[in-house]
């Protein structure tokens, strides 16, 4: 054997010395994963942001995990119903698990209540601890002591889910997403904080949570359901564009029952009078409205729909609302009306 053949193949075991405790390494990480577990991922692109979503396949040969991702802005065209169908690959660095989520601390860490805000020198914000409606000086001043360290905002996304399940908990005063907020006010501790996408929209929260909690019994009864008509522009050729604005149309009724059943007469051609049945909306069907929702099983053209009560951020309606969308489609499919 030469010397040049001897020092290759000196360099070759060298080489694969090297590799197999790197390659042990990956499959040991991919082998400390399973299939459903929900897990937080980084884009290559941005190595500060963690977003979660599902394992749906493990990748060892590739390093990698499949995951199905979590609703996120820039994907919301694979969103239906609070689902996200996009799935894609990860390397292992750019996987991790969920860490524990810590209880929520007394009453005086509800928004920062009672509590100076050591980082931008807030006011001690005056609430009433973690009961009744909560104001925008509670949401603010959560972020500020909850979502900041030394100064700069942390962009933990758990920070927003967990003031948004305050939020659902306990209602809102009124929406951020108000005129009288939304360019008024600072609400940078929110937005800095990275508090915007699908799961994570605190300022969106508030406007699906104003007042009290829905309760159950809130629903029952029987209410007007109506749709709106898309705009419709035509061209017939005498020269000019006519234009039919969005009308709103009767759809027909509806009649919630406390005994787990409903009534629905669809107006129509035909008309079609359903009589079903209807469960507990989950919280993951409710996205980032609280209170309570149900489904109403095989209702018009045999869909399943979700029934809430609607919230008025603007107060437009002088009666209360409720809102029905398929549960499917979401809004796209929406029917919406007052008791009657």
């Amino acid at each position: 054997m030469t010397k040049t053949n001897f020092r290759r193949i000196a360099f070759a075991v060298l080489i694969m010395i090297v590799m197999l405790p790197i390659q042990s390494w990956a499959q040991d990480a991919v082998s400390g994963y399973k299939v459903g577990e929900r897990v937080e991922y980084r884009d290559r692109n941005d190595k500060i942001v963690w977003f979660e979503g599902t394992i749906v396949r493990l990748i060892p040969e590739d390093k990698a995990v499949l995951i199905r991702l979590d609703p996120r802005a820039g994907y919301e065209g694979f969103t239906h119903n609070g689902v996200n169908s996009f799935e894609q690959a990860y390397n292992m660095d750019s996987v991790r698990h969920i860490k524990a989520r810590t209880a929520d601390k007394p009453e005086d860490k509800n928004g920062g209540a009672g509590v100076k805000d050591k980082t931008d020198g807030a006011k001690p914000v005056n609430t009433r601890g973690g009961t009744g409606l909560m104001t925008k000086e509670e949401i603010l001043g959560y972020m500020k002591t909850n979502g900041y360290v030394n100064g700069q905002p942390k962009y933990d996304q758990q920070v927003c889910r967990d003031l948004i399940e305050q939020i659902k908990r306990r209602g809102v005063k009124e929406s951020l997403r108000g005129s009288r907020t939304y360019w008024t006010d600072d609400l940078s501790p929110i937005t800095k904080n990275g508090c915007g996408s699908p799961s994570d929209d605190v300022i969106g929260a508030t406007s699906y949570n104003i007042g009290t909690p829905t309760t159950l019994d809130w629903l029952f009864g029987p209410w007007r359901l109506y749709v709106f008509g898309g705009t419709v522009v035509t061209a017939p050729g005498d020269g000019y564009i006519h234009t039919k604005n969005e009308v709103v149309g009767e759809k027909g009724f509806l009649t919630i029952n406390g005994n787990g059943t409903y009534t629905w007469k669809v107006a129509g051609d035909p008309p079609a009078n359903i009589n079903g049945t209807w469960r507990n909306a989950t919280k993951e069907e409710m996205g980032l409205q609280g209170g309570a929702g149900i489904v109403l099983l095989k209702g018009e053209r045999g869909d399943d729909w979700i029934a809430f009560k609607q919230m008025d951020p603007n107060k437009v309606h002088k009666e209360e609302y409720i809102q029905v969308n398929g549960l499917l489609n979401g809004p796209s499919y929406k029917r919406f009306g007052p008791r009657r």
